[in-house]
């Protein structure tokens, strides 16, 4: 999620403009496609810079407590599009695809953090929150 980061790293219009890129980009290319991406990661965005305030020192754990709500919302809006395409149990659907994805992101998010500080000072980008 990068979305996430920015929002927490940079600014909120430069946030915003991530969002919007990387979620039509996931939704062009990543199945299943109706993930409508760009609206949650806008959506994200926007609450990510406000539920930051709540911690005192951002790190990998807060940028990860942060995505929570937002990676359940995408992991339950898959469910929806995987239950009407596939017609499948819902204790299947969220054994076999809804939790193992969850999880991989979650990682993938802490992951990320620690990616996207390194570019920052390999560019002596400076945080602007």
């Amino acid at each position: 999620m990068p979305c996430v980061i920015s929002a927490l790293i940079l600014d909120k219009k430069t946030a915003c403009i991530y969002a919007l890129i990387f979620g039509t980009l996931t939704d062009l290319f990543v199945m299943p496609p109706f993930h409508f991406s760009p609206v949650i990661y806008l959506v994200t965005c926007y609450f990510a810079v406000r539920l930051s305030f709540v911690f005192a020192k951002m790190s990998a754990a807060t940028t990860a407590v942060i995505s929570i709500p937002f990676l359940l919302l995408r992991s339950f809006v898959g469910m929806f599009y995987l239950l009407y395409s596939y017609k499948a149990p819902l204790g299947k659907i969220i054994s076999k695809c809804i939790a193992p994805e969850f999880f991989v992101n979650l990682a993938s998010v802490i992951v990320t953090y620690y990616v996207c500080i390194l570019i920052m000072r390999f560019l002596r980008i400076r945080k602007q929150r």
